[in-house]
């Protein structure tokens, strides 16, 4: 009978003076039974954690439909209207931005410039503002951005194929991936239009990242060429960006075709400029130009008579 008591008393002693000292000592049934309960509290602790992380992951997509912010824009030419969702904790892409709106406001003014009927590509869409806009006003517009932005744009996009039909101008929207500086992706985007290239380039606030300067020229090079304009809205902050427009200027014309006065929001985060509107065309051109003009010029011959 006093065998009986020797598992319930060694296992009392190990609770007191610790398992692990007379651990060695215990009977192995007394043993199994407690690796059992540490292995069951183990299970029980992974799948708490699971169901955690689950939890956490739903209360995150929550939060992101909860940050959501939708905004509704209009057009004078068109009078209509249309919705662009931002997802501002997803980063700068998802945001609208002054110069996107001062673009907007510029092709909506047909007395600047038409886009009615012009295959357009625009650059760095983030929102896709810009390029839901011109094709409203009758552009067929390639967007494209970075492949991690695409799924908010092409939800822009989609969200707005009703309201670029009911204009009745004809325009149309794509969307495509573009990282700037790659040859690549500028032939696939040429492939996917048909070859037949684009009429006008078009972008706002592309001139921020320092690193991306070189990427950006070499892609506006492959683009913005013989007839094509390369129109961009852009938001002065930093010095540094002097040194893409001067590395610009060397293979562009490029003309301030307006300004926009400063809004109140940059004014308080210590912008004093407004958003100004710039025309890139082929620096070549205007040589091509004179050349022509100097050729087509009548020349005129002058006689002289005899007294």
């Amino acid at each position: 009978m006093r065998a009986l008591y020797v598992p319930i008393y060694l296992h009392r002693v190990s609770q007191l003076l610790g398992f692990w000292v007379l651990a060695p000592f215990s009977l192995r049934q007394t043993f199994m039974d407690v690796e059992d309960a540490a292995d069951l509290s183990m299970r029980l602790f992974f799948d708490d954690e699971v169901e955690t992380a689950e939890a956490f992951e739903d209360d995150s997509s929550m939060m992101r439909v909860l940050r959501e912010e939708q905004e509704e824009h209009h057009l004078r030419t068109t009078k209509s209207c249309f919705t662009i969702r931002q997802l501002p904790s997803e980063g700068l892409s998802f945001q609208l931005w002054p110069a996107a709106s001062a673009l907007v406001s510029f092709l909506d003014d047909d007395a600047k410039v038409v886009v009615k009927g012009k295959r357009i590509l625009e650059l760095g869409s983030g929102t896709g503002m810009v390029g839901v806009a011109a094709a409203m006003l009758g552009a067929h517009v390639t967007m494209t951005d970075l492949p991690h932005v695409l799924p908010n744009l092409s939800f822009n996009a989609d969200a707005n194929q009703r309201a670029v039909e009911v204009t009745g101008r004809g325009g149309s929207l794509h969307v495509q991936p573009l990282t700037w500086g790659h040859d690549h992706d500028c032939h696939l985007l040429l492939q996917a239009g048909g070859g037949g290239g684009f009429d006008m380039v078009l972008g706002s606030d592309l001139v921020y990242h320092d690193h991306l300067f070189d990427p950006l020229l070499r892609t506006l090079q492959f683009f913005v060429k013989e007839e094509v304009q390369f129109v961009m809205a852009h938001l002065k902050r930093w010095k540094k960006e002097a040194a893409f427009f001067k590395k610009a200027k060397k293979l562009w014309d490029i003309d301030p075709l307006f300004t926009y006065p400063p809004l109140s929001s940059s004014s308080s985060s210590g912008s004093r400029t407004g958003v100004t509107i710039h025309r890139f065309t082929d620096a070549r051109k205007k040589g091509r130009t004179a050349q022509q003009h100097q050729h087509n010029k009548p020349t005129t011959t002058i006689s002289s008579t005899s007294p």
